[in-house]
């Protein structure tokens, strides 16, 4: 502190309070924490001395985070800073220098005080994770007074880099055995990087970056996904419900004034997601990876028809035309015929033909028109030939031409009454106002 000052006053270089006191408290951890770690190493217990390593880089991020005053600080060019150097380089060069240095110490102190033979330590570069949050930051605080978009931009992916971070252990078994521990104890390396990478893009939501949202989204389906048993490897574990709840919370408070169906999509893959840690969902729909690719495009579909905005339009326009593929494909199909006809089945031929017909009422074209015709026609006589089979087998089956001949002059007799009555021009004119379905904001985030 003395070299420091006798060099500012000699000098006269301007280092203001806001740089100069997390400048100190930065120099004190750096000298001063050795000497704690030599005191523990003597008299303290072994198995403390990893924790105490941790903890290092943890406080050095604290310290740097005192910074975030003079990050957000106006009149940082407002004055001359004695030196031949213009803001940025002076004085964030001296922290830039500081933070490389902690880095190293944080290497070299399980070296010096761990038990042990040459490098080995419980120090692995997962522990570094701190120190790159902390920078990311004051990096994104810098450039967003600064007003610089695309340094902006990296500060705010810089957390990424902190995860692949995580993914990195070393091979000594005392690291390995502290990664153990840890995860034991408290939680894995990367639950925990998350965890700090979730509180980063909250607090760039917070101060009104719209990306934070998706920064926020992607940590909670990062959570959903490991847990204490997750490491290098990147082993994923079951989805947890708790995480894929909250991005549904989110997305659907964020969707309804918007009336986005980009954010009704995402809220429903969480909700049916989270659905099959239920035995009896997942036990009917599948497990998740069967439920993500065999359900979920489905709803996607079901949305996009409900909608009329520009996201549910591209959908669309991207779908319409396999819509026939998929009814002629399911037509073909004799081991669909061979099943039972449950609820799941009707339901599933049941919106898949009405889904061309809207897609078609949506945006009308003859295309479209042949394609949900083609639709309708394939599940209905896939129903036909389902439904006779089915009741082939049953005590009906010696009465089903009458049956067959009594339903069809039932609905013609109920579509003359609903046309008397004037029921179903009131009906029509619903459907043609459903055309025109909820326009909301396409843009999601």
């Amino acid at each position: 502190m003395l070299v420091t000052e006798g060099i500012l006053f000699g000098l006269r270089m301007r280092l203001p309070a806001r740089y100069r006191a997390p400048y100190y408290l930065l120099l004190g951890l750096l000298f001063a924490y050795p000497y704690a770690l030599g005191l523990l190493s003597k008299s303290g217990p072994v198995s403390a001395m990893p924790w105490a390593m941790l903890s290092f880089p943890v406080l050095i991020a604290a310290v740097f985070l005192t910074l975030l005053p003079a990050a957000r600080s106006s009149d940082r060019q407002a004055l001359p800073n004695g030196t031949p150097w213009r803001w940025p380089l002076y004085p964030w060069s001296l922290f830039t220098v500081l933070l490389v240095a902690a880095a190293l110490r944080s290497c070299s102190l399980g070296m010096t005080f761990e038990v042990g033979r040459g490098t080995a330590s419980s120090f692995s570069p997962w522990l570094l994770t701190p120190l790159l949050l902390a920078a990311a930051f004051l990096l994104f605080e810098l450039r967003t007074t600064a007003r610089n978009v695309a340094l902006r931009t990296l500060g705010f992916l810089m957390p990424f880099d902190s995860l692949g971070l995580a993914l990195c252990h070393s091979d000594c078994p005392q690291s390995q055995h502290f990664a153990n521990l840890l995860a034991a104890t408290v939680g894995s390396p990367i639950q925990l990087t998350i965890v700090g990478m979730a509180v980063f893009y909250a607090t760039a939501w917070a101060r009104g970056i719209k990306a934070g949202e998706l920064g926020v989204v992607a940590c909670l389906l990062l959570v959903a996904i490991v847990d204490r048993h997750t490491f290098s490897d990147f082993t994923v574990t079951y989805p947890q419900a708790i995480p894929l709840l909250a991005i549904a919370a989110i997305e659907l408070s964020m969707s309804l004034p918007r009336l986005s169906s980009f954010r009704f999509m995402v809220a429903a893959t969480a909700i049916g997601l989270s659905a099959t840690n239920l035995n009896w969902f997942a036990a009917n729909v599948g497990l998740p990876v069967e439920y993500f690719w065999h359900v979920n495009p489905l709803v996607m579909l079901v949305i996009a028809a409900a909608f009329n905005d520009a996201w549910s339009k591209v959908v669309r326009t991207l779908s319409w035309v396999w819509l026939p593929v998929i009814a002629v494909w399911i037509s073909a199909q004799e081991a669909v015929l061979s099943s039972e006809l449950g609820g799941w089945a009707a339901a599933l031929l049941t919106t898949l033909a009405s889904l061309g017909l809207i897609y078609w009422y949506r945006e009308r074209s003859w295309e479209r028109w042949v394609a949900a015709i083609v639709s309708i026609t394939s599940l209905s006589l896939t129903s036909i030939r389902w439904y006779y089979a089915t009741l082939e087998a049953s005590p009906l089956s010696a009465g089903l031409p009458w049956l067959s001949w009594g339903m069809a002059a039932l609905s013609a007799a109920i579509l003359v009454s609903l046309g008397k009555s004037g029921l179903l021009a009131s009906l029509m004119r619903s459907f043609r106002r459903f055309g025109d379905g909820p326009t909301g904001v396409a843009t999601s985030f």
